[in-house]
């Protein structure tokens, strides 16, 4: 199983609870530039604490892993937890919204289908951008910085650079957000 057979499987639960959700991450930076290999998908998702128990449902079995009471504190923490898929060792972060941008986020997600043939909702290209800053601020690896690059390289004329702008600012990256759209990475430092 690849790791967007997943993503259709976790996409097609989702939606049947009705779960609003936005694939974020390495996924979704593939889906506006270039590929490139991960173990992981990663979900913004607006879980409530009455939907816990058909959520964990949906994964329950020998096939994932998941713990009911790390589901639960994200849910009241408004933090994270995550699902391992037993047979292939993905995992899937869920991540739940916590600021207003989050939220933002996960309501501007668009139903895309990928060249995979995969249909589901991801975040767009800037807010895609926008978590890539924050993760790199935070102390995350260039590989942030090189999605960016890559999201810029092939769709940057569709960027809705003020948009960028406005949540750069916000989240204290526009800097980082600038010095990145003067001098954007090479495919040589990509490499």
């Amino acid at each position: 199983m690849s790791i967007y057979e997943l993503l259709r499987e976790v996409a097609e639960k989702l939606e049947l609870l009705g779960i609003p959700y936005i694939v974020t991450g390495s996924l979704a930076s593939m889906e506006y530039s270039q590929p490139r290999s991960t173990l992981d998908i990663d979900i913004v998702i607006q879980l409530q604490t009455d939907e816990a128990d058909a959520f964990v449902a949906q994964f329950a079995g020998d096939r994932f892993y998941i713990d009911t009471d790390a589901v639960r504190e994200a849910i009241l923490a408004r933090g994270m937890f995550n699902v391992i898929d037993t047979q292939t060792t993905f995992k899937i972060d869920f991540v739940l919204p916590k600021h207003i941008y989050d939220r933002r986020a996960l309501e501007r997600g668009v139903r895309r289908t990928t060249l995979n043939g995969i249909e589901a909702r991801f975040a767009t290209p800037e807010d895609v951008i926008i978590s890539k800053l924050v993760f790199y601020k935070e102390g995350g690896s260039d590989k942030h910085l090189t999605d960016i690059g890559g999201i810029l390289d092939l769709s940057g004329d569709r960027i809705d650079t003020a948009y960028v702008a406005e949540w750069a600012d916000a989240m204290d990256v526009t800097a980082l957000w600038q010095r990145i759209r003067n001098q954007p990475p090479t495919d040589q430092e990509r490499a």
